[in-house]
């Protein structure tokens, strides 16, 4: 297979893909959030059970996943692309996307303590402008980085660069025993 890297082929199935496959997960249970203020008034069960499973997919999935872009991707990408013309390009995105993490995790920590009592089927006061934007901004970041930064990656890092994040992600979710 080959790819659009200047260096030839790439994995096609590696660890740039396992970020486009978190965002579509991430885009999935962002509609189930633009669902529950309404569940709230007319299903608490309903309205529970997917406050329940969004808590646990942003303790599971999204707030890992932030930190392995943070931790993994980007400093790779900062490193490929020095005396590149792209370089300040990188490093703008770069910060953009560490802005709009910051912002997301915010904005999650304002909805957090009412979906958790929803998800507890206790009564709580969901703000529902502030789930809309969220959520919105959720699925403009990933679009982003799907439509811009995942294929400026694959141009950039060359298959073994690639092979060496999907090494290093692989290492960082299964840690070694404590006497290794």
């Amino acid at each position: 297979m080959t790819s659009n890297t200047p260096q030839g082929a790439a994995d096609e199935s590696g660890a740039l893909n396992l970020f486009t496959g978190c965002h579509a997960q991430i885009r999935k249970k962002m509609e189930l959030m633009r669902q529950v203020p309404a569940m709230v008034a007319g299903d608490p069960k309903h309205a529970a059970q997917a406050a329940a499973d969004i808590v646990s997919f942003f303790e599971t999935t999204v707030q890992p996943h932030h930190r392995e872009e943070e931790r993994e991707l980007w400093p790779m990408l900062d490193k490929c692309s020095p005396g590149t013309e792209g370089h300040e390009t990188v490093q703008a995105i770069v910060h953009r996307l560490k802005h709009e993490h910051t912002r997301l995790e915010t904005l999650w920590s304002q909805i957090e303590p009412a979906m958790r009592k929803i998800a507890r089927a206790k009564p709580a006061e969901l703000d529902a402008q502030k789930v809309a934007q969220l959520t919105d901004m959720y699925d403009q970041h990933a679009a982003f980085e799907d439509a811009v930064v995942l294929p400026m990656a694959r141009y950039l890092m060359d298959p073994i660069e690639q092979y060496r994040l999907a090494m290093s992600m692989a290492l960082s979710r299964h840690p070694t025993p404590a006497y290794i």
